[in-house]
């Protein structure tokens, strides 16, 4: 989960506001630096799998990497210098009772809960481990 959550390029860690993760065409995620970077070449490409980066003008015509933003928002909720509030979270009625079905012994229970009910929970069991 930590990787999803730096650069893998420069390996800084991602941020909301000046560091913010970009898509790429090919599906790669980097961050707003190194994507500045890339676009001052001739011919930019993704670092990582050398696809060439097509009709990009500037940063902006690149689209935020959502799925690692909503992350970064989390973990900013319940920023380390407040650790009680993700204790709190954990001590919910609503996390413990979806813990419990989760780890119910009738493992095919797990298919009728909402996929991104699913996502948050994998999400949160590995933060706190």
């Amino acid at each position: 989960m930590e990787a999803q959550l730096e650069c893998p390029v420069c390996l800084t860690k991602y941020t909301t506001k000046s560091n913010r993760p970009k898509s790429l065409h090919c599906g790669h995620n980097i961050c707003c630096e190194c994507t500045s970077g890339l676009l001052l070449k001739p011919k930019p490409s993704c670092p990582l799998c050398l696809r060439e980066i097509i009709n990009i003008n500037s940063i902006e015509d690149l689209g935020d990497a959502w799925f690692i933003l909503d992350r970064l928002n989390f973990i900013e909720l319940v920023c380390q210098n407040h650790p009680q509030q993700l204790a709190s979270y954990f001590n919910t009625h609503k996390y413990k009772t979806l813990k419990k079905f989760l780890q119910a012994k009738d493992k095919n229970s797990e298919k009728f809960l909402p996929s991104q009910t699913k996502k948050n929970y994998a999400f949160i069991k590995n933060y706190q481990d």
